[in-house]
């Protein structure tokens, strides 16, 4: 019988710590604070337009 119990209970801790990072997350996805969101830069003041790089071709050898 306590088989029984302690195999409950390993199974609910593991419920609980999977169903914790799912929580963790589902919210920080759909979080209106999320790290996406705080680097977008308001309509109102224009950036920087990327700088091109040049490209050279491989050295042959």
């Amino acid at each position: 019988m306590k088989s029984c119990f302690g195999l409950l209970f390993i199974l609910a801790v593991f419920t609980v710590i999977l169903g914790g990072g799912a929580l963790i997350w589902y919210l920080s996805d759909t979080a209106e604070f999320s790290r996406a969101s705080t680097s977008a830069r308001p309509a109102a003041t224009p950036g920087q337009p990327p700088v091109a790089t040049p490209v050279r071709p491989p050295a042959k050898h």
